[in-house]
């Protein structure tokens, strides 16, 4: 039996469990997978570009679980009133094949990448951050900002949007935490005094959103707007000036914003700093950016925590979706059965 997760599925764990503990234990499970990075055979993802938008297969897996999502990046939808990100993801049984869970991962998408961001913050980050800049505040801003508030502690953020209805719409709905969410007419305005800038903005091509001459000195930046050939959101000098993370280098050099600049400016993958083979932050005044285009590694950190808060709180509908083999050699049998 495979085990479905619906969007009232997911909404009904994360009741229960709580989003401050959802996103804890999703960072905590993140970080665990990428000390234990060797343990998983990794590619690129596979890109189906078409003429209004990308589709994408992300695979990976260790031992014990195969784990792929599929995930659709398509800009103009929100015209058409439909989420630019659509993702489902299955986690199976690396012995069999067998598929253990299907689930929707739009909303499984944005947790995780909030708690991402987080860890992120956490080990790159001066200690003790008190004032994140949120550049673009689109569907995933809200999962950005709790992640920093809740499991960073975070109270201020200055937001800047083009559209200044999308920051109202997070001021609406997150009224009920005690959060200073400050709507900027500039970018400039939400970069003032910030010690951790996160962009994502939805331009879908080579953009600057600011100069190096803006960016105060020590802050950590996560990009995150960057995630496919020729979409970028920071100057390429300021990359040459900063640290630099990514999670997958093959992948990254090819989507993120280290495509602007010669790859011998990356200095570590995410995994190298969460074992902490190379020191996050060397010194106060240094400027580090993570350059987050989404691996497949954090879907299959999610997959298999949400599998295991299905099954505690006995979540999802369990569906016969692969045949029951009464003899392993007789698949039409059951046709006729």
């Amino acid at each position: 039996m495979v085990r479905i997760l619906s969007v009232e599925d997911i909404k009904r764990i994360v009741a229960k469990e709580g989003l401050q503990s959802i996103l804890q234990q999703l960072l905590d499970q993140q970080l665990a997978d990428f000390k234990r990075w060797n343990d998983f055979s990794k590619s690129s993802r596979h890109a189906t570009h078409g003429h209004n938008g990308v589709i994408e297969l992300m695979p990976i897996h260790d031992r014990k679980y195969y784990a792929l999502k599929y995930a659709s990046d398509h800009q103009d939808n929100p015209s058409k009133n439909q989420f630019t990100v659509i993702a489902q993801g299955i986690l199976s049984d690396i012995e069999t094949g067998a598929p253990l869970l299907i689930s929707e991962m739009s909303l499984l998408t944005a947790l995780r990448t909030g708690a991402l961001s987080a860890l992120a913050s956490q080990l790159l980050a001066n200690p003790n951050p008190t004032i994140m800049a949120l550049i673009g505040t689109g569907a995933q801003a809200e999962f950005q900002i709790l992640a920093h508030h809740l499991l960073l502690g975070i109270n201020r953020f200055q937001c800047f949007d083009t559209d200044p209805e999308a920051v109202q719409k997070c001021c609406n709905n997150l009224q009920n935490y005690e959060i200073d969410i400050i709507p900027c007419k500039s970018i400039t305005q939400a970069l003032d005094q910030a010690n951790i800038i996160t962009t994502m903005t939805s331009t879908n091509q080579k953009h600057i959103l600011f100069d190096v001459e803006q960016v105060p000195s020590g802050v950590h930046i996560n990009a995150l707007g960057a995630d496919t050939i020729g979409k970028t959101e920071l100057d390429p000098h300021l990359l040459t000036l900063s640290k630099i993370i990514v999670e997958y280098l093959p992948q990254t050099s090819i989507e993120g914003e280290v495509q602007n600049v010669p790859l011998h400016h990356v200095d570590a993958e995410m995994w190298e700093v969460a074992s902490n083979i190379v020191k996050g932050r060397e010194h106060h005044e240094e400027i580090t950016i993570f350059d987050g285009v989404g691996f497949a590694i954090e879907d299959y950190s999610t997959l298999c925590c949400f599998y295991a808060l299905s099954q505690k709180h006995q979540i999802g509908t369990l569906l016969p979706m692969t045949p029951k083999a009464q003899n392993p050699k007789d698949l039409f049998g059951i046709l006729i059965d």
